[in-house]
């Protein structure tokens, strides 16, 4: 499942071919997306590797179901899930602990694909120059340098709400 399909970029892009590239969009959008929330955005199995630090471990989640815990390579019955993040009560510092589990969202929620669609459509305007951006006003055209590769900061305030902050950190 992707975020954003090319049938719907192309209805509101009013444009007929550009596959190849709307897919390269929407597969970069949807990379940014799962790096700046600290999320796997579409449901399947994911697999997590960690060294125990004596406390929780973050998960990408949202986790739906925790499938198999393994602390050193044998597996456990003695774990929690909390809120993006898992207690493993048998785990000692700097044990391996290896996570199985189903995340991700089953639909992805409408402000996160609003956005999505959002960011798609200013990739795909500025995909010939990615590095510049013009801003007119009544008078003038200003040019100047734009830091290639971030998400708008009006999708960022969007999406802020399903950040991850177990894993971040915060």
């Amino acid at each position: 499942m992707a975020l954003v399909s090319n049938t719907e970029l192309k209805a509101l892009l009013d444009i007929e071919n550009d596959n190849a590239a709307l897919t390269i969009i929407a597969s970069y959008v949807q990379s940014l997306f799962e790096s700046f929330l600290c999320r796997y955005l579409e449901e399947d199995t994911y697999k997590e590797t960690f060294f125990y630090a004596g406390y929780q471990l973050p998960l990408y989640g949202p986790v739906k179901k925790i499938k198999t815990v393994y602390v050193n390579g044998i597996e456990t019955s003695g774990y929690q899930l909390g809120p993006d993040c898992l207690f493993v009560y048998n785990a000692k510092n700097n044990d391996v602990v290896t996570v199985s589990y189903v995340g991700g969202y089953a639909e992805v929620p409408g402000v996160i694909k609003k956005a999505a669609i959002d960011q798609c459509i200013h990739e795909f305007k500025r995909r010939d120059n990615p590095d510049v951006v013009s801003v007119k006003t009544a008078n003038t055209t200003m040019t100047y340098a734009n830091e290639a590769g971030g998400l708008l900061e009006s999708v960022k305030k969007m999406i802020q709400p399903y950040r991850n902050y177990a894993v971040i950190g915060i």
